[in-house]
């Protein structure tokens, strides 16, 4: 904005376009519930039931967003904006922005931290050895994390 060239900012990185899929991606690690079982519900209601309501499983986690696995669902499109992730053990809950899913049923989501207290609560519990284990990540897995987010 003051017509400095961005490689003089201080705290900018000028990365060349060729080596953009080489760069670590992730700022937080992921990690793995020890109880990956969870479900996903849309906060959209009909009477008192949930219009989407699945069980599912949770592939990896971190403070900002997961990646679920679901039994493939037709209709998840019209519900990417609504749905809520809720964990068995430890009982928390997460609303969740879908921004890619497949025929699979694999779907990639942030968390929507709309109150601080519940997010500072959420990183805590991250940390927790007793719920969460850190994913192993081999160097063949850790090529595909890089393509993929």
């Amino acid at each position: 904005l003051r017509g400095v060239p961005l490689e003089q900012v201080q705290g900018v990185r000028v990365v060349p376009k060729a080596r953009i899929d080489d760069i670590d991606r992730r700022g937080h690690e992921r990690v793995v519930p020890c109880n990956t079982m969870a479900r996903v519900t849309s906060e959209s209601k009909i009477g008192d039931a949930f219009r989407f309501d699945q069980p599912a499983r949770i592939v990896d986690i971190s403070f900002f967003g997961c990646c679920i696995q679901l039994a493939p669902v037709p209709s998840l499109a019209e519900h990417t904006r609504d749905l809520t992730l809720h964990l068995q053990s430890p009982e928390f809950s997460r609303d969740l922005l879908v921004f890619e899913y497949n025929e699979q049923g694999l779907m990639r989501c942030i968390f929507l931290h709309g109150n601080i207290q519940k997010a500072e609560e959420w990183a805590e519990l991250l940390k927790d050895p007793a719920f969460f284990i850190k994913k192993p990540v081999s160097e063949r897995d850790r090529a595909a994390v890089r393509r993929i987010y």
